[in-house]
């Protein structure tokens, strides 16, 4: 997955990435199908995607977000002994929020695939992308469709809470935030959110960050220059001289 590799390039270890065996994930079988209440469409996708590690040190795919690694919490769910109905409850929570009530069976909280959408709930930063404040002609605009044409009623309030972008554009929007270091990663696994409240003693932090990664070749139009592991180094060096208070987000 290119979004994947853009993490990889940049802040990411490679080992950080786990690809499905040719036949898909194992464990994501009919059984959890049944647990997490999802369409045979929903289960094949879900059974053949890449995902980040989640099964050891958690590592941010995006700033505020840990993605779900359904690798491992279809493993963790179907080598549990309680499957009743509050274990189901459980982790549909745990991955579509308070909504999972009203999150048909063919799609997922995120995900609107039959139309070849990707929502990104306002609570989790999808609003700060609506609109173009600062006339850049890059600003990537979600779908203006309104959700009352094709929704059900029970869908009007996540759907109308979370914008949604075509898939494509989404991972552009994502990979963009990283590009003009609103995103920086801090090491291998955590990302600063540029426009996050930090308290005083984090003053400075944010843009010391940003000039070691345009020291080290990191630009807005490209990465052939940047040089990975010089600036990993050289971030936890600063880091761990000018802000040893800062201990990530564990």
């Amino acid at each position: 997955m290119d979004y994947y590799q853009f993490l990889v390039d940049m802040y990411m270890d490679e080992a950080q990435i786990i690809h499905p065996q040719a036949a898909g994930w194992p464990s994501i079988s009919l059984e959890f199908r049944q647990g997490v209440e999802k369409s045979d469409e929903v289960i094949s996708l879900l059974r053949d995607l890449p995902y980040i590690r989640s099964d050891g040190t958690a590592t941010h795919g995006s700033a505020h977000c840990y993605w779900a690694d359904w690798k491992f919490l279809s493993s963790d769910w179907m080598e549990g002994t309680e499957r009743g109905p509050e274990s189901v409850m459980s982790l549909r929570s745990a991955t579509e929020d308070w909504q999972f009530e009203n999150v048909p069976t063919e799609q997922t909280l995120l995900s609107r695939h039959e139309a070849g959408h990707r929502h990104w709930p306002t609570e989790d930063g999808g609003d700060d992308h609506c609109a173009n404040f600062e006339a850049d002609p890059s600003f990537i605009h979600p779908i203006s469709d309104d959700v009352e044409d094709y929704a059900r009623e029970n869908e009007l309030e996540w759907r109308e809470n979370a914008p949604a972008w075509a898939i494509a554009d989404f991972f552009e929007l994502l990979k963009s935030q990283y590009r003009k270091l609103n995103w920086i990663p801090t090491g291998s696994h955590e990302i600063v959110d540029a426009g996050a409240c930090f308290g005083k003693s984090l003053d400075g932090m944010v843009p010391m960050l940003q000039g070691i990664y345009r020291d080290h070749g990191w630009s807005v139009d490209g990465r052939t220059n940047y040089r990975k592991r010089e600036c990993q180094e050289a971030v936890r060096t600063a880091l761990e001289e000018r802000y040893p208070s800062f201990t990530g987000f564990h």
